[in-house]
Order: structure tokens, then C-alpha cells, then sequence
């Protein structure tokens, strides 16, 4: 890569350097000011923490972790049944702790759509005040552990551990790594953004994911519930990924948020497919 050297000067200051630099655990070559985000989102030597079992390991090494469900007695980290969670795993199919009715005064779903029965069970599906409670609860710790360094993956795995108990395989990795894993999942579903709104007031776990098509860093958000209508003025979410910004003019910005428009979070240019890739996505 060529090295693009920068100047800049100060009163009885000059300040030289490369603004790249070499990350000492996969030697790889990355921008100085991404630095912090690629030890942390994409370094594949970079250290991680099992989610059920709490042991550390380097990412690209893989896991297998210690705690197995007791249903189809699968790693944690591999498992798909419904109702795991990461004390154990539970026996029933239907943990009362990671699911609930959605009785959440949607309505029925409309043709096509999915079933509305209030009066079932379903662990892929959450009331609205346990998903917003999530979503509050996740923000507010990332927003304090990562105040200056974009989260945005590290959002919807925090919201999988909290609706689910675990984080969903599909979620894995950076934002690019998670718009390629849902693409090819059967649990994961496709949506157009006219649609995002009605699933996820019926409970299911909606996320909207940019590939950049390139290096760059794509970017990731959890749909909130709780808006109506089909446009994109009318969708919401929770956004870990962009952080506080401040230039040398003084100038600063907060486009990170608890709750906002999502055409803060995604450019027209992004939600449109004309830079990178998009997608709306629903869990079932």
C-alpha cells in the first residue's frame, strides 16, 4: 500500500507522519485513525470472549466452547435450538426467560405476512417493552465502554444476548462479515424497508446492514419498535456505530443514538444499493 504522508502546521509546530501504521498482531496495514476499531471489530488475531462460557480466545483460532445444551447437546456456541441460554441452556424448547407473547396490540399480520396469534409462544418473537428495555440497556453500556470507537457490530450482538441469550452465529464479525452471513441463512429473512416496521411491531428481531463492497467498514443497526408507516422517515433504530467526532476547527458531532431516523445511519446513497450492498433482515 502506498504511503500518503501528512503536513501540518502549526504555530511553531509542524507535525510529519504516515497516517498509516502496522497493526502488531496480524501485521496488517490500516489507517492510524482506525486503528483502535480494528484491533477491537476486525483483527483476526484479536482476543475474544465466549458468551457462555466466558473463556477468552484469538478469534481466528475458532472456539469450542464448555457449555453444551442439554437438548441437542451441541457447543453453546453452536447450537440453534430454541430457548438456549447462556446459564445452561434450558430443557423446554421455550425459555420463559429469553421469550414471551407478543401481545403488543399489532394487529394481524395482513396476507403474506407473519401469524399474529397472541395466544402462542414463539422465542424468535418479544414484546415491545422487553426489546426497547434491550435496546436502552445496550446503548447505554456501549455508549459508556466505547465512547469515542464505532460499535455498530457489537450493538446487535449485545441486543442477540439480551432477546436470546446468546449471540446469533449470523452476527458474528464485522458489519460486511454480517450482510454476507444473513444473505445466506435460512433463519434470516430478506425484507423491503415498506415491511421493517410491521415485523418489528410483531416482535421479531429486524435489523437493517450495509456492505461496503469494499475494505471500508460497512455498518450495522437494530430496527426499533413502535413506529408505523412505510417510508423511511418512519424508521427508527439504535445505532452504536458512529462515535464522537471532533475536527481541528472546533466542529463536533454525535451522529451515535439511542433512537433515530434511519436515514441518519444510512446514507441514500448506502440505502439504496448505490454504494455497497443493503439489506432489511428479520430473525425466524
Amino acid at each position: 500500500m502506498a504511503q500518503v504522508w501528512l503536513e501540518e502546521t502549526l504555530p511553531d509546530v509542524v507535525v510529519i507522519g504516515s497516517q498509516y501504521t502496522t497493526c502488531t498482531a496480524c501485521y496488517l496495514t490500516v489507517e492510524k485513525r482506525y486503528l483502535q476499531a480494528h484491533l477491537e471489530q476486525d483483527c483476526p488475531k484479536r482476543i475474544v470472549e465466549c458468551g457462555f462460557c466466558n473463556q477468552t480466545y484469538v478469534f481466528c483460532n475458532g472456539h469450542t466452547c464448555t457449555v453444551k445444551c442439554a437438548i441437542c447437546h451441541k457447543p453453546a456456541n453452536e447450537c440453534t435450538c430454541d430457548g438456549c441460554t447462556s446459564n445452561g441452556h434450558n430443557n423446554s424448547g421455550n425459555s420463559s426467560g429469553n421469550s414471551e407473547n407478543t401481545g403488543n396490540g399489532t394487529g394481524s399480520s395482513g396476507s403474506g405476512g407473519p401469524s399474529s396469534n397472541s395466544s402462542s409462544t414463539n422465542s424468535t418473537r418479544f414484546s415491545k417493552e422487553k426489546y426497547m428495555n434491550a435496546s436502552k440497556e445496550v446503548f447505554a453500556k456501549l455508549n459508556k465502554q466505547y465512547p469515542k470507537t464505532p460499535v455498530c457490530n457489537i450493538g446487535v450482538q449485545e441486543m442477540s444476548k439480551k432477546l436470546f441469550g446468546k449471540v446469533l452465529s449470523e452476527l458474528n464479525g464485522n458489519a460486511n462479515s454480517i450482510y454476507n452471513n444473513l444473505e445466506h441463512s435460512s433463519k434470516w429473512h430478506k425484507i423491503s424497508y415498506t415491511e421493517a416496521n410491521k415485523y418489528v411491531n410483531q416482535g421479531y428481531f429486524v435489523i437493517a446492514v450495509w456492505n461496503s463492497g469494499s475494505s471500508e467498514s460497512g455498518h450495522v443497526d437494530t430496527i426499533l419498535p413502535g413506529h408505523t408507516g412505510t417510508t423511511w422517515k418512519d424508521i427508527y433504530v439504535m445505532d452504536t456505530g458512529w462515535a464522537p467526532w471532533e475536527n481541528a476547527y472546533g466542529q463536533s458531532g454525535n451522529p451515535r443514538s439511542e433512537n433515530q431516523n434511519i436515514k441518519s445511519s444510512f446514507a441514500e446513497k448506502k440505502r439504496y444499493g448505490t454504494n455497497g450492498h443493503f439489506g432489511i433482515y428479520y430473525y425466524k
